[in-house]
């Protein structure tokens, strides 16, 4: 049996002490037919991360706990979870679990390949169905739930005639009704008879079996160690507190936690305190950049209790998150308003002092550093850079209008340089999008808050690279709002970089007031490429020019390669750089020969549509070995794409088959199987082409 995770499930209680324990496996059999003997559990590399998820979700910010002394007691593999403070969903699963609306867990391990290999234990999440129902029905020794749940099944059985089939029952349907099946009938009965009955699970609250009940009467009792520390710190109940949550993105930890740190100054420091369930641990500081120059410390996780007028009056917890922290501010009820106000001022501040303003970073927090890149440094189109400096005068104080620009082009032509420059050369905020900022947020959350911080911190640049990548599905439709859509980018020049622009959607591309202009950064003529290597390289106009015809199809970015090594060569060989660069180009050349040597090893079949009808792939495989073998034979060039259009693929096809019927070898073949008999000649003729063809990959 090949090694793949399982799940097995199990149940939750407290033991005599008051302590939650549970069982994580047993030797019943599960409804999947499993039946796991405990000897066969290995908790050696559990216990290196004994963690506790929420529903086998992997992701750290579903991490709910650990689970303590693991551990084989009889035919039972027992645990103690732990759960930890930091998310409100660690804080409301433990909940469920003390007050016993939640009973489940499900361990997720990999499975022994044989009786005599031990089962890993991987992680053990918090479910709400087990799959072992007859081990949440008999729990933990002497537990009566087992009894009960049998009592009130057969006291329900006494209502029906269980010596009568279905169909012996008489069915009187009222008049102007829909006629309904007897089985259902008879169940109705029995339901409807039971006037008021007592639920079978005895661990839920008996307010559940009142018909009326007053939420008053309920005692408050606060569940988690935080609340109770709150309660007796504010005196007052648990249902009087007010929690007011505001989550902090990275790029604005530093200008946020600022404000937070001035504004609460004013106030009388009680304490500072930092807890993970029952347990305390010291307050977590951490040194955050402000911008590029500055920084300072601040505390990222843990709580801060403060007097107001004399008075215990505030707290406020501050924990980290996969997206940045969250700051929790606690009050009593009564003063829910100052609260608010205080997170108001917060903004305020932020909004006057935000340390971003004017700085160069990234989504992720970043802070990019700035070098001295001039304008004469990119050997480009000069209508693109004159577009581009036309576009930063929405950067000007007395602007109020915004820009878009979408760079286009193959890679390597300048789109990142152009972006880099600009950078460079203007006071204005800087914020760049790609890629890897999407390893914490998604592309949808990544343009809305791009975009709201380069409103809020204009005049700015907003720059997205290569959004070919990372802009698909939802993003796009964002993307389109947050251009022009009731949101006003005064002051912001947008700019996005495209090396794949045909899968663009059109309302993208051809929207008045989304792009401005669409800059195209194509591959550099040879009067460019000669320019590239006579600055670069230093050399005559002579060797430039002979350089540059050897370099048809090169990138700009290639021709940065080619001159920055030909100088390693000249360095290393003491040779002229004229014939370093001929060196260089040789290699180059040999790997650009490799990469489309891997590049046409690994080359696909796209479903090809013509006329309303699909080429399946299996199909497609043998068109294009027939096409092929066909174009080997008589000598025809082959495409040189790397994916063949519908178009070019059939008029290929249809030029070899007609070259054939020209052929005096294959005149006497029938026409209406020229193309299988034809294939079926070259193979037996040419079975040399359709075997070199095979071991390129073509199968």
């Amino acid at each position: 049996m090949s090694k793949k995770q399982k799940s097995l499930d199990a149940i939750t209680e407290k033991d005599s002490n008051g302590v939650l324990t549970a069982i994580a496996s047993t030797e019943d059999q599960d409804r999947a037919g499993d039946v796991l003997s405990v000897k066969q559990w290995s908790f050696k590399k559990f216990k290196m991360n004994p963690v506790l998820q929420a529903g086998h979700n992997y992701a750290p910010q579903f991490t709910i706990g650990i689970a303590k002394n693991i551990r084989i007691e009889g035919k039972k593999v027992l645990f103690e979870p732990v759960f930890h403070s930091i998310t409100p969903l660690a804080k409301q699963i433990k909940e469920m679990y003390e007050k016993g609306f939640l009973k489940a867990w499900s361990v997720g391990f990999i499975p022994a390949e044989d009786e005599k290999d031990f089962h890993e234990l991987l992680e053990v999440s918090a479910v709400a169905v087990p799959a072992n129902a007859f081990a949440l029905m008999k729990g933990f020794e002497g537990d009566d739930t087992e009894v009960e749940m049998k009592e009130w099944v057969e006291e329900e059985l006494k209502e029906v005639d269980v010596t009568e089939t279905p169909e012996d029952v008489e069915v009187k349907a009222p008049e102007d009704t829909i006629e309904t099946p007897t089985e259902i009938i008879v169940k109705e009965e029995v339901l409807v008879e039971e006037k008021d009955y007592t639920p079978w699970n005895k661990t839920l609250p008996s307010i559940f079996s009142q018909k009326e009940f007053d939420i008053t009467s309920v005692k408050p009792e606060a569940m988690t160690f935080e609340n109770k520390i709150f309660t007796k710190f504010f005196d007052c109940k648990v249902k009087d507190l007010y929690l007011n949550f505001h989550s902090i993105p990275s790029p604005l930890l530093g200008s946020y936690l600022s404000a937070f740190k001035k504004i609460l100054a004013d106030y009388e420091l009680v304490d500072t305190r930092n807890w993970h369930g029952n347990a305390e641990f010291p307050p977590q500081y951490k040194t955050i950049q402000l911008n590029s120059k500055e920084n300072d410390s601040f505390l990222v996780e843990g709580t801060v209790f403060y007097k107001v007028a004399g008075r215990n009056a505030l707290a406020l917890s501050f924990y980290p998150t996969w997206m940045g922290i969250v700051v929790e501010i606690v009050t009593p009820k009564e003063k829910r308003e100052w609260a608010g106000e205080l997170l108001q001022k917060v903004h305020t501040w932020v909004d006057q002092n935000n340390y971003l303003r004017g700085e160069k970073f990234a989504l992720s927090g970043e802070f990019i550093p700035t070098g001295n890149k001039e304008w004469d440094d990119i050997i480009a189109d000069e209508k693109n850079i004159k577009a581009v400096k036309r576009g930063m005068k929405v950067l000007e104080p007395t602007s109020n209008k915004s820009r878009g620009l979408l760079f286009v082009g193959p890679p390597g032509t300048g789109k990142t340089m152009t972006g880099k420059i600009l950078m460079d050369n203007t006071d204005a905020t800087f914020i760049w999008i790609s890629s890897k900022d999407m390893d914490r947020v998604g592309a949808v959350t990544a343009l809305k808050m791009g975009f709201q911080l380069a409103r809020d911190l204009g005049p700015s640049v907003l720059f997205m690279e290569d959004i070919d990548y990372w802009i698909k599905g939802y993003a796009i439709d964002t993307l389109k709002t947050e251009l022009d859509g009731m949101h006003e980018n005064n002051k912001v020049l947008t700019i996005l970089t495209s090396n794949f622009p045909q899968d663009l959607p059109d309302a993208l591309l051809d929207r008045p007031g989304r792009f401005h202009e669409i800059l195209n950064y194509d591959l550099p003529t040879k009067e460019i490429r000669s320019e590239m290597i006579q600055k670069w390289a230093e050399v005559d106009d002579k060797t430039a020019d002979s350089i540059a015809e050897l370099t048809e199809g090169l990138s700009g970015a290639h021709i940065k390669e080619l001159v920055e090594y030909a100088k390693d060569i000249a360095g290393d060989e003491g040779i002229e750089m004229s014939e370093a660069l001929l060196k260089s180009l040789e290699k180059m050349t040999e790997q650009k020969e490799l990469i489309n040597t891997i590049r046409q090893s690994n080359k696909s079949f796209a479903i090809i549509e013509k006329e309303g009808k699909v080429i399946s792939k299996k199909n497609m495989k043998t068109l294009v070995i027939a096409r092929d073998a066909l174009q080997d034979v008589i000598g025809i060039d082959k495409s040189e794409s790397e994916e063949d259009t519908t178009e070019k693929f059939m008029e290929d096809l249809s030029i070899a088959v007609k070259e054939i019927e020209d052929n005096e070898t294959t005149k006497k073949l029938n026409d209406g199987d020229m193309l299988t008999k034809t294939l079926q000649s070259i193979s037996k003729s040419s079975n040399k082409t359709l075997c070199d063809r095979k071991k390129a990959g073509i199968k």
